[in-house]
């Protein structure tokens, strides 16, 4: 198996392969117009990306997708913060129960030992 061969089956990292083969994947400009141009002397390609109006744009765009992914991540930290608060009850409850089973032979004793006095029924007159 050759990991850098992006079609090979037998490749674990060939779905994550495709934006590393396209250098334009990686590229934060890339939806921007002339930042694909195809050679440093078309000046009017270079002139439409640097439109303050353009940049401006995305941004924005940027900002959005930025708030997003911090959404997500405080998605994710409280899920595990839940997680953790629910192992930690989880722990809890077995020890307790553990502390029960431990002693219950002695309370079993204790509560067939004690004994209520029965009321005296009251006499008829």
């Amino acid at each position: 198996m050759n990991p850098f061969v992006p079609n090979d089956p037998a490749n674990p990292f060939a779905a994550w392969m495709p934006p590393f083969l396209n250098p334009g994947g990686l590229n934060p400009f890339a939806g921007m117009p002339g930042a694909t141009a195809g050679s440093a002397s078309d000046a009017s390609a270079w002139m439409k990306a640097l439109d303050p109006v353009e940049i401006e744009r995305r941004i924005g765009e940027l900002k959005v997708v930025e708030m997003w992914l911090q959404t997500q991540v405080n998605m994710v930290q409280m899920s595990v913060q839940t997680l953790t608060l629910q192992k930690q009850s989880m722990e809890a409850l077995h020890q307790a129960t553990q502390g029960l089973q431990t002693h219950g032979a002695a309370i079993s004793e204790a509560a067939q030992s004690f004994s209520v006095p029965k009321k005296p029924r009251p006499r008829k007159r």
